[in-house]
C-alpha cells in the first residue's frame, strides 16, 4: 500500500514538474543576460567546456579556460573538469547555445531533487510533492538552470543521500552506491566532501554500526578527495604553486583571507541565510529546527543532511554569502526536512491527509512567488546582445585571438569567441589578432 502511495505521489510530482517547465519555460531557459553574476559565470562555464576541444591531457581532471585576448588555453585549478566535460559533449552534439547549457543544468538538478525526495520518502513518499514546490520557489526558478558545477553538486548530494537512505533495508546496495558516489562525485565538484563525510558517519551511527564498514567508507571519501586535490594542484607552475593557489582560494571562500575585497562575516551570513529561508520557505522556516529534532529523535538517516549543509555553509561562507545559487542545496534540504519532519508526526495513515500536507506546504509559499533574485543588468545585456549578433562573423574570422572594445569582463566573450580560439590552436594556425568593437558591431583584423 505504501509503495502504491509513493508511486502515486511520484507520478503527480513528475506531471507537475513537466507542466511547470513548459508553462514557465521562459524562466528556466532564459538567455544569459540577467545579471553579471548569473550571465558571466554561465558564459564562463561554456569557456571551460569549449577549452576541452583542444584536448584534456596531460591532466584531464583540471579545468581549463579560454584566454580570448591571447588566443590560448590556460589552466584554472579552482574547479575539477568532469562537469565541463559533460557540457563539452552536449555542445558538440547540440551546439554552443544557452538552451544547451540550461538544459544540461536542469538534467543535473531535477534528478538531484528527486534523489533527495527518494532519500526523504519515509512512510508514503509525500516528499516527492516538494520537488515541484522547489521548482517554483524563487531560488529554484532562478538557480535550478544555473550553468555551473553547482548543478553537479545538487545531483551528487541527492545521489549520496539516496544511497545512505538504503543503509538499513538494503545494506549491500547502499554500500556499493555510497562508495561509488564518494569516489566519482569529487571529480565533478570537490565541495561535495562535507556531505560525503557526514553520510559515512550517518551510515555508521544510525545504520550498520560496523567500524570496518565505516573505515572503508571514510577511506573512499578521503581517498577520492585527496586524489582530486592532487590533480588540481598539478599545474604547469608545479605542485607547490598549485597547492598554494588552492589554499588561497579556500581561505577566500572561507572568509579568512585578505586577498580579495569581498568580506562576509558570520553576522552578515546569518542575515543572508534568514533572507533565503523567508523568501523560499515562508514562515515554515520557523519550525525547521523542530522538524530536524523530530527526525534526529527518531534516528532517521536523513537527519544528517541538514548538519552537513550547515557545515558546508560555514566552511565556505564567503562563497555562500556572495553567490545566490550556492544556497540551493541549503533551501532544498531544508524543504525536504520540513516535509519529512511533519510526515513523521502525522497522525493519520490515510492518503488524503498526506495530500493535504503537500497542499498546505504549497499554499504557504504562494506569497513569495513574485520575488526574484535576478534583475536585468543593462550593461551586461548590451554586451551579450552585441556579441550574439557578431558571433557568426567571429567564427568565420581569420583571427584567432581578440581584444574586446566596450567589454569589461574577460569571461563574457568566452562563449562567443571560444570555439574560434580553440580551432586556431587545434589547427596550429599562426597568431592573427582581431579587435571586436561592441559599440560599432565590427570585427577587424589587426595588420
Amino acid at each position: 500500500m505504501r509503495r502504491k502511495r509513493a508511486l502515486l505521489f511520484f507520478c503527480v510530482s513528475v506531471l507537475a514538474v513537466a507542466a511547470i517547465l513548459y508553462l514557465r519555460r521562459a524562466d528556466y531557459w532564459r538567455p544569459y543576460n540577467d545579471t553579471p553574476q548569473e550571465s558571466v559565470v554561465s558564459m564562463h562555464a561554456h569557456g571551460f567546456a569549449v577549452a576541452n576541444f583542444a584536448g584534456v591531457w596531460p591532466n584531464p581532471v583540471l579545468a581549463r579556460d579560454v584566454d580570448v585576448e591571447h588566443g590560448k588555453i590556460t589552466e584554472y585549478n579552482h574547479w575539477p573538469n568532469a562537469f565541463f566535460l559533460t557540457l563539452a559533449a552536449a555542445i558538440k552534439l547540440f551546439g554552443n547555445t544557452e538552451m544547451v547549457g540550461r538544459s544540461l543544468a536542469l538534467l543535473y538538478t531535477i534528478p538531484g531533487l528527486y534523489l533527495l525526495a527518494f532519500a526523504f520518502r519515509n512512510k508514503s513518499g509525500v516528499s516527492y510533492l516538494a520537488v515541484p514546490v522547489l521548482l517554483v520557489s524563487p531560488i529554484g526558478r532562478d538557480c535550478l538552470s544555473f550553468v555551473f558545477i553547482d548543478a553537479a553538486l545538487l545531483f551528487w548530494i541527492g545521489f549520496l543521500a539516496a544511497a545512505v537512505s538504503l543503509t538499513r533495508d538494503r545494506p549491500a546496495t547502499a554500500t556499493r552506491l555510497f562508495r561509488l558516489g564518494s569516489l566519482v562525485a569529487p571529480f565533478f565538484i570537490h565541495l561535495i566532501a562535507p556531505f560525503a563525510f557526514f553520510g559515512a558517519l550517518a551510515r555508521f551511527w544510525w545504520g550498520h554500526r560496523d567500524r570496518n564498514v565505516l573505515c572503508r567508507d571514510l577511506l573512499c571519501v578521503v581517498g577520492a578527495f585527496c586524489t582530486v586535490m592532487f590533480f588540481l594542484s598539478w599545474t604547469s607552475s608545479g605542485l607547490a604553486a598549485g597547492a598554494r593557489e588552492l589554499l588561497a582560494q579556500y581561505l577566500h571562500r572561507a572568509n579568512l583571507s585578505q586577498r580579495y575585497s569581498e568580506n562576509i562575516g558570520l553576522f552578515s551570513l546569518l542575515i543572508t541565510l534568514a533572507k533565503h529561508f523567508y523568501v523560499n520557505l515562508g514562515y515554515f522556516a520557523l519550525v525547521l529546527p523542530l522538524a530536524f529534532v523530530n527526525l534526529a529523535r527518531r534516528r532517521s538517516l536523513q537527519a544528517y543532511l541538514l548538519p552537513a549543509v550547515l557545515v558546508y555553509t560555514l566552511l565556505l561562507r564567503n562563497y555562500i554569502g556572495l553567490h545566490v545559487f550556492a544556497n540551493l542545496p541549503l533551501v532544498s534540504i531544508s524543504t525536504f526536512t520540513l516535509v519529512a519532519g511533519a510526515e513523521q508526526v502525522w497522525p493519520d495513515e490515510r492518503l488524503w491527509p498526506r495530500v493535504a500536507l503537500g497542499a498546505v506546504l504549497v499554499a504557504s509559499l504562494f506569497p513569495t512567488r513574485l520575488f526574484s533574485y535576478y534583475c536585468v543588468d543593462q550593461h551586461v545585456n548590451a554586451q551579450v546582445r552585441a556579441l550574439r549578433l557578431l558571433e557568426p562573423e567571429i567564427l568565420k574570422s581569420p583571427c584567432n585571438s581578440f581584444t574586446i572594445v566596450g567589454g569589461d569582463n574577460y569571461r563574457v566573450p568566452q562563449m562567443f569567441c571560444g570555439e574560434r580560439v580553440v580551432r586556431g590552436i587545434v589547427n596550429g594556425e599562426p597568431k592573427r589578432h582581431g579587435v571586436i568593437d561592441l559599440g560599432r558591431r565590427t570585427v577587424t583584423a589587426v595588420p
